[in-house]
């Protein structure tokens, strides 16, 4: 060791320069790199052989493969889509309260007590508060609220700073959709609906098809087939006899605000039944009817009748018709194909055996026929008056 101060200044001088020299010189050196290499990167040869793809792995990478790749990257990216609107939705801030109809809020000004009120929104949507007089409070924030009275106070007070504080929200009642039905049902009168509600769903609410108990057993007096729904003023392609009868949900349709139902009465639309038979009488109308069925209800023939001339009168609508069934073969297999069926108003006639003068009582049939479907009519109308309406199907 030895110093710098001991030397003569001119070989200090060069001794120093040539130290600083060398210590620029070897820090300018870019040493190689030999860095060692990694765990990962040191790999066997034989490693590094198998490393290397195969023709059989290389042929694996196909199009196919591509294809659930890409649809791979579609999922995840959705997937990261759908967090990340789950994230802002939750840091997302609930929109404030606006004022409706019937809510109240307490108004104040700091410093001034006589000034503290309780206001409601009144059915125009205004408040009414001191000095201010009516301010409009429905569909505003408490703040908007707030500084609007704020403002309006500022030309009373010097600096008002008021308060308001929503002390009450009014219940608002949902909007009442009512559905109107009538005739053979348990309850008829106005119903009301929600939004899923359905034809069966009205008539149970009603309490359902109107029942009776009689000579003829308990049964319903509805005439399904002359039942309707209408919907301003147009009936809807509704069948109710095989809705509720055959259980054809299909045209169980949804019900609307201001709907309409009629369940018709089946004592207002029957099948006359005279003659030659045990128990003439009126069967009412509420479903398809053969005439062998009716004339079985009616107690059967006696035995006066003349079964291979039994006469059904029809109202065509063009004038009345009459239609001779040969009943006789019907019985015996014969002829199936005149059992016809019945239609509301239709009247079946079995005259008596040896009557020679058909025109006789032809005549004397068509004469009661009328006078039995003028005073049927009579009746209709005056039990059920016809409805002014604009669907020209509607009778």
């Amino acid at each position: 060791m030895f110093h710098l101060g001991a030397m003569p200044p001119v070989l200090a001088l060069i001794l120093l320069l040539s130290f600083i020299s060398g210590c620029s010189s070897t820090g300018a050196k870019t040493e190689p790199d030999t860095a060692k290499p990694s765990a990962s990167a040191i790999v066997a040869p034989d490693a590094q052989q198998n490393q290397t793809p195969s023709p059989e792995t290389a042929a694996q990478k196909t199009p196919q493969s591509d294809e659930l790749d890409a649809k791979y990257d579609q999922i995840l990216k959705k997937i990261m889509a759908k967090q990340k609107a789950e994230e802002e939705a939750k840091d997302a801030k609930p929109e404030a309260y606006r004022l409706r109809k019937g809510d109240s809020v307490e108004v104040s000004v700091l410093d001034e007590l006589e000034m503290t009120r309780n206001v409601s929104v009144i059915p125009d949507g205004s408040i009414t508060y001191l000095l201010v007089g009516e301010i409009p409070a429905e569909g505003k924030t408490v703040a908007e609220l707030r500084m609007e009275i704020q403002n309006k106070l500022s030309g009373f007070f010097v600096n008002p700073r008021v308060s308001v504080i929503l002390s009450k929200i009014s219940k608002q009642e949902e909007e009442k959709r009512t559905i109107s039905i009538v005739g053979a049902v348990q309850s008829p009168g106005e119903i009301q609906i929600t939004d899923k509600d359905r034809v069966i769903d009205v008539i149970a609410k009603a309490g359902g098809l109107l029942y009776i108990n009689d000579w003829m057993g308990g049964r319903t007096v509805a005439n399904l087939k002359a039942s309707y729904i209408s919907r301003k003023g147009v009936k809807l392609d509704v069948d109710f006899d095989k809705l509720l009868r055959i259980g054809d949900m299909n045209f169980n349709v949804p019900v609307e605000n201001g709907d309409f139902i009629y369940i018709a009465d089946a004592e207002s639309s029957s099948i006359f039944i005279l003659g030659e038979v045990y128990n003439p009488q009126l069967i009412p109308y509420n479903r398809d009817i053969s005439l062998v069925e009716a004339l079985s209800r009616s107690g059967g023939f006696t035995h006066k009748a003349e079964k291979s001339r039994v006469i059904v009168l029809r109202d065509s609508g063009l004038g009345n018709e009459f239609v001779y069934v040969d009943v006789e073969s019907l019985l015996y297999g014969d002829k199936e194909e005149q059992n016809m069926i019945l239609k509301a108003g239709d009247i079946v006639y079995v005259p008596e055996q040896g009557l020679s003068e058909w025109s006789r009582y032809a005549e004397y049939l068509m004469v009661f026929g009328s006078l039995l479907l003028q005073g049927y009519e009579i009746r209709d109308q005056v039990r059920f008056p016809r409805l002014n309406r604009r669907d020209e199907y509607f009778h």
